[in-house]
């Protein structure tokens, strides 16, 4: 039924883009050009924050020409469906982690190997690194996205009804993953059994026992509650969990020129809120799950050092698959370390 009414609404909205594009008139002639934003999170995610004070910035000072309507929980779709739906232009702009990107943007699944990244300053230098920026707004734009840019949600982070500590715990363990080859190619490569399922439907996966475990960053597990379903949250750390921001370029393209220099201003302060939300709820995030009765389990070097080498054919793969992003990827953490 959720989904039903999810394609009811963004076939409304494609209709209704569609009347509007036949009839757009310049900006002199009172145009308003309405941005829709579509979240499968909920409200208490750092994008919808980011995406709030976007529309509080711009709609204030653009006179009436700037709209944003913004639709969380699903209400478009899930976030395969609401990448394609910018890409076509019926949804203008969407935030979503890099996993789900890799499916639209293959060059990006070089960034989404396994144990490659130490910490979250080396996640925001590599995205303030110029070659590799200019690479990333590059093959967004080949497939029909403006690149807005990136706030870091942290490492995706291993739930279980299981206790895991090593590799060998992970042996049969049956996990949701996001429909992507690359967390199915990690997780197999641990012995796990991962099974891709839409994101709106994590929850009620884990409730009914369909997987043992999910995988994602802490702010996710805390705000869809999944962690109300597992016993034990795992510091795996095994992935980064970037968020990007993208807008249809031809949307972007379209719009004149103060006023894309006034969006342009108004989705800084989106990154900017996105990062502060994120930093300043983390070990809310933690405690919260602590006083729910989960236990955190700390991973030692030595079995974080299995885990990587359990993945290094992993991370061989990716990089001889995408050579071009994965030579100036490497090159930027070069120059980071």
């Amino acid at each position: 039924m959720k989904k039903a009414i999810s394609i009811v609404v963004a076939l409304v909205l494609s209709l209704s883009l569609a009347a509007y594009g036949a009839g757009m008139s310049s900006a002199a002639d009172g145009t308003v050009y309405t941005i829709i934003i579509g979240e499968s999170g909920s409200e208490l995610t750092s994008n919808s924050q980011g995406e709030a004070a976007f529309k509080e910035y711009v709609e204030a000072r653009s006179n009436g020409r700037l709209k944003v309507e913004i639709y969380l929980n699903a209400q478009l779709g899930s976030d395969r469906e609401l990448l394609e739906s910018t890409q076509l232009g019926t949804v203008t702009m969407m935030g979503s982690g890099l996993t789900t990107y890799t499916n639209f943007v293959p060059a990006l699944t070089a960034m989404d190997a396994p144990f490659l990244y130490d910490n979250a300053e080396q996640v925001y230098a590599l995205f303030k690194d110029k070659e590799f920026r200019d690479m990333v707004d590059r093959v967004y734009a080949e497939q029909g996205y403006h690149f807005v840019g990136m706030t870091f949600q942290g490492f995706r982070t291993l739930t279980s009804n299981k206790e895991i500590k090593t590799v060998a715990d992970c042996s049969g363990l049956p996990i949701r993953v996001i429909d992507s080859p690359t967390p199915m190619a990690v997780w197999r490569a641990l012995g796990a059994n991962p099974t891709p399922i839409s994101f709106a439907e994590v929850y009620t996966a884990l409730q009914q026992g369909v997987v043992q475990a999910q995988e994602n960053p802490m702010e996710l597990i805390y705000s869809q509650k999944f962690f109300e379903q597992q016993k034990y949250i795992i510091d795996t750390n095994h992935q980064i969990q970037p968020t990007l921001l993208v807008m249809n370029l031809n949307f972007y393209k379209s719009l004149p020129d103060d006023l894309r220099a006034l969006v342009d201003e108004g989705l800084e302060v989106c990154l900017q809120t996105i990062r502060r939300y994120t930093d300043g709820n983390a070990a809310m995030y933690k405690q919260a799950m602590v006083d729910f009765g989960c236990q955190f389990i700390e991973i030692t070097p030595q079995a974080r050092a299995e885990f990587q080498a359990r993945t290094a054919d992993v991370r061989a793969s990716l990089a001889a698959q995408y050579p071009d992003f994965s030579k100036v990827l490497e090159a930027a953490l070069g120059r980071i370390r």
